[in-house]
């Protein structure tokens, strides 16, 4: 009876440390930037093996295993493992197929992967099975503007804007897309950026693209050092300098800028990845 008794108290233990954890690996998500989520270790434990503890214990939930496959699929795709990433995103569908955000995290390792059908197919599942959540809309929009669609890629940011309003970033796409498809881009960025405060990054750039500002003020706004949490800013900052060459036709300084964006091996921020798509275009 006793051991019985210990036998129970064990599993309740087992089941309070699981989801323990995985409330906290879920609050470790709070450190968001526009488009990922950056991975934090907590001492010598990684993402990954936090949710790989989770997954392994047995004693989650299929919702809860589900996101712990989304979350670890995650960690793995920052980490530029796409095909194990690939895996925990399918395992999660197959888990739970309702659930929208694992299709669209699995569309964002499938546009990686170059398998750009698939990866829009995604994007639309995630939004009819969740019309109130916009974020795939953004994540669209990239898509589009990467295979060189910029009248959907506007249309996109501009749904996406219409709700999240005061995302810098999303005005800075919808600018570069507009620029490339009509040369007028700045009318839009001038009323949209009246919702963000030009004084805080990324405003240098918006000022740059507004003709408000130059290449020198936005390196100046840059940290005056470069470490691990400047990196993202160096990365952002060379390309959206380079994507300001580029417009005005100079296109060995674009190419010096992105090289440079490349060089920050940000690998977990969007302009790294697109300014490598932009030296193969080059």
């Amino acid at each position: 009876m006793i051991s019985r008794c210990k036998s129970v108290s064990n599993f309740s233990c087992l089941m309070l440390f699981a989801c323990l954890m995985l409330l906290f690996a879920m609050d470790l998500r709070a450190f968001t930037h526009q488009g990922y989520e950056a991975p934090i270790d907590v001492g010598n434990i990684s993402y990954i093996d936090y949710y790989s503890i989770l997954i392994g214990g047995g004693q989650l939930s299929s919702s809860q295993l589900a996101e712990a496959y989304r979350l670890r699929g995650t960690a793995y795709s920052e980490d530029y493992k796409l095909q194990r990433s690939l895996d925990d995103f399918n395992k999660g569908i197959f888990i739970e197929p309702s659930y929208p955000a694992l299709y669209g995290a699995r569309a964002i390792v499938l546009e990686r992967l170059g398998r750009y059908d698939a990866a829009l197919e995604d994007l639309q599942t995630a939004i009819e099975l969740d019309p109130g959540d916009f974020l795939p809309y953004k994540s669209r929009g990239n898509l589009y503007f990467s295979i060189g669609h910029y009248q959907k890629a506007i249309e996109d940011y501009e749904t996406y804007l219409r709700v999240h309003y005061a995302d810098p970033y999303r005005m800075i796409w919808h600018f570069l897309a507009s620029e490339v498809l009509t040369g007028k881009g700045e009318g839009a960025l001038k009323n949209y950026s009246s919702n963000v405060d030009l004084e805080q990054w990324p405003g240098s750039i918006i000022r740059l693209y507004l003709a408000e500002g130059s290449v020198n003020q936005v390196l100046d706004s840059l940290p005056t050092e470069f470490n691990e949490t400047s990196r993202g800013q160096f990365c952002e900052a060379y390309f959206y300098i380079g994507q300001h060459y580029l417009l005005n036709g100079k296109v060995d300084l674009a190419k010096q800028f992105f090289v440079k964006a490349v060089d920050t091996d940000a690998k977990r921020y969007l302009e790294y990845q697109y300014a490598r798509e932009e030296l193969k275009k080059i």
